[in-house]
């Protein structure tokens, strides 16, 4: 068995996970033939100590760090089943597969569910005459009996506040 300090990541992390920087490559071979084994016929436990880690922050970011292992056949990364001891700083994890494992911090551990919520956008309308702003957000709505259903949004017009005058003399209130 080899292990290495990984100096590249084989793949993309997926969007909502932040690298910890700890990554390692495991290569395990057959003895007599030297084959490299990708599975394991039974798990190995993988305790890495995090208390060298630059900002893990406190015991609440320490909950979400996790530790990750790279399915070379499936070409992702495979996220472990971790145990996170806060106080004697160590990460356990379960693995019969090997290639690079590295730790992230995970938007969601056992105490909660911290991941960035869905940020909608919108197209803001400049009206070049009057200078208002505008904008419309669409609602979703479950569409009821034979797919019909109501069309909702919110809307927004800088330019109402000018009310009956910006009418006669279309220019942003200021």
């Amino acid at each position: 068995m080899t292990v290495r300090r990984l100096e590249h990541l084989p793949a993309q992390l997926p969007a909502d996970l932040l690298y910890a920087g700890y990554a390692i490559d495991v290569d395990v071979r057959e003895q007599g033939n030297g084959r490299h084994m990708g599975r394991m016929d039974r798990d190995v436990t993988i305790v890495v100590d995090y208390s060298t880690f630059p900002d893990v922050g406190n015991v609440a970011s320490q909950q979400c760090l996790k530790v990750m292992h790279y399915d070379e056949d499936a070409g992702e990364w495979e996220e472990l089943p971790t145990i996170v001891d806060t106080d004697a700083k160590t990460l356990t994890a379960r693995t019969g597969g090997f290639s690079s494992l590295i730790t992230v911090h995970s938007p969601t551990s056992t105490i909660g569910n911290y991941a960035q919520p869905s940020v909608p956008s919108v197209d803001i309308n400049v009206d070049l005459f009057t200078g208002s702003a505008s904008y419309v957000y669409p609602i979703d709505v479950p569409v009821g009996r034979a797919g019909l259903g109501p069309n909702l949004a919110v809307s927004y017009n800088s330019g109402i506040v000018d009310s009956m005058r910006g009418r006669l003399t279309p220019q942003a209130s200021w």
